[in-house]
């Protein structure tokens, strides 16, 4: 599939160490959907600390997710596979530790989508933030314009 093979070139480009490569941009086949508001995706922005991901905005209709709530899996998939599989498709800049985290929060929404998995819903086991029970939400992928901060 066409994800298939961005996924692909990705890992070959973050293979070089040039941190300035950029792959595709809106208007190719893979971007396109995205952009211009007939795909959805990923509904969280989230930062990326070690092996761990964490809600930083949840801007789901179901607003279930605070800031800090930790997310250890994504439809089954622990978080730090899912770090690992993305991290291979980033080209970062020489062997900066924290780079491809810091590259990955900014991308991973649609990056997520991607590289990952293409799902109308996103199903996550959730360690909420100060709590020792986790907890299963659910939430549906938003289009671009649904994604706007409430």
């Amino acid at each position: 599939t066409k994800y298939e093979l961005y996924k692909k070139v990705a890992q070959m480009a973050s293979l070089s160490s040039e941190g300035h490569y950029s792959l595709g941009n809106p208007a190719d086949t893979v971007h396109y959907g995205l952009w211009n508001d007939q795909v959805p995706f990923f509904p969280l922005y989230v930062v990326i600390l070690g092996e761990s991901i964490y809600n930083y905005y949840d801007m789901s209709e179901e607003n279930l997710l605070r800031k800090g709530d930790q997310i250890l899996s994504i439809n089954g998939r622990p978080s730090r596979d899912i770090i690992a599989e993305m991290i291979s498709c980033i080209p970062t800049d020489g062997l900066i530790p924290t780079y491809p985290r810091r590259k990955l929060t900014r991308r991973f929404p649609w990056l997520y989508h991607f590289v990952i998995e293409q799902k109308d819903s996103y199903e996550l086991e959730v360690l909420p933030f100060g709590e020792s029970e986790t907890k299963t939400v659910t939430l549906q992928a938003l289009i671009s314009s649904e994604r706007l901060i409430k």
